[in-house]
């Protein structure tokens, strides 16, 4: 890539100059780690424009998700009672010359966004901490060769080179390689370590911990050994539950699942054979008024598809529509009952 096109933009940069530039930045990353000069100029240059930010979170995000569903059918005969909204996800040609064409062409206005406002960060003795608020996404770097991308509602605390604690919420980590600086990660009583790798991590409202491995290798560790050192290579996730006395379960996940759970990185949920009950808690994450379930048979009803995070009104429109069942939506929540 030419360094001029890199370079700081004029005071009249248009958005399509920005998401062309920020696309080329894109290509360029997944092509390979950056090199040091290369990460400087992209941090200058996300740095002088708070649009450049966002749209290199959008296109980003294009590199991980699925098609949207279209809804094909449902049948309410399905096992346990459990009605199923069946939907037709197709998988995006994952080669870089389809992505580039993906990032280069039309498409990109359509592309959902993900929201990007101000990052609450405070410093001290503990170091720095970041936070997002409700149906916020953000992406900071993390010193030189690492960068985080942080979910709604999520605080982190960087407190020294290379050492980073994730006090709530889910974010997503890219960690340049490099053995004789192993990369730390502090999650209450477990410690996870890399040389260098491309993970995501969740804190779930129960205390449990979610950890989904994309690239790279990671070792896990109990401070008060409830568990034995654990490695956990990519294509593997790690579900820990909320008491953090079980042992690990680590299982492998498929490329299109951690698409899914990727999904809030361009401001979407995902789901997949999902109950409509797990789906309305996973909306309220986000803000906005909570979608309430009046009929428990109704909340095990499953679901599938990619929906925006912001809007649980339209979901519960389309739910409604689905699953032949009523609607109201009221100025402090949304209700879903059975007919």
């Amino acid at each position: 890539m030419e360094k001029e096109r890199i370079g700081l933009a004029t005071e009249r940069e248009s958005s399509l100059a920005i998401e062309a530039e920020a696309a080329q930045w894109v290509a360029r990353s997944d092509r390979g780690p950056l090199s040091a000069p290369d990460q400087a100029r992209l941090d200058e240059w996300l740095a002088g424009d708070s649009r450049r930010l966002g749209a290199y979170a959008r296109l980003s995000a294009l590199f991980w998700r699925t098609e949207r569903g279209e809804v094909l059918a449902y049948d309410d005969t399905a096992a346990a009672g459990r009605r199923t909204w069946a939907v037709r996800l197709v998988e995006k040609t994952r080669s870089g010359m389809d992505r580039r064409r993906l990032l280069m062409g039309g498409g990109m206005a359509a592309a959902a966004t993900a929201t990007v406002g101000g990052l609450a960060l405070w410093g001290g003795s503990g170091g720095t901490a970041y936070a997002t608020t409700l149906g916020e996404v953000r992406r900071i770097p993390l010193g030189e060769r690492v960068t985080a991308t942080l979910n709604t509602d999520t605080a982190l605390r960087s407190k020294r080179a290379g050492q980073i604690e994730l006090m709530k919420g889910e974010a997503l980590f890219e960690v340049g390689a490099e053995d004789a600086l192993p990369f730390r990660l502090n999650i209450r009583d477990v410690d996870v370590q890399t040389g260098g790798a491309v993970f995501a991590v969740r804190r779930f409202a129960d205390g449990g911990l979610g950890l989904w491995v994309r690239q790279g290798m990671l070792r896990l560790d109990h401070r008060k050994k409830k568990f034995a050192p654990t490695r956990v290579s990519e294509g593997f996730s790690v579900r820990l539950a909320g008491a953090l006395d079980a042992s690990l379960e680590v299982s492998p996940i498929t490329p299109e699942a951690m698409g899914r759970i990727l999904a809030w990185r361009e401001g979407e949920l995902a789901f997949a054979d999902d109950t409509l009950a797990f789906a309305a808690a996973e909306f309220a994450r986000y803000g906005g008024p909570p979608i309430v379930i009046a009929d428990p048979q109704l909340g095990r009803s499953a679901i599938s598809g990619w929906f925006p995070a912001r809007d649980p009104a339209a979901f519960a429109t389309a739910a409604a529509t689905v699953f032949d069942a009523t609607v109201r939506i009221e100025s402090d929540r949304i209700v879903l009952d059975s007919r």
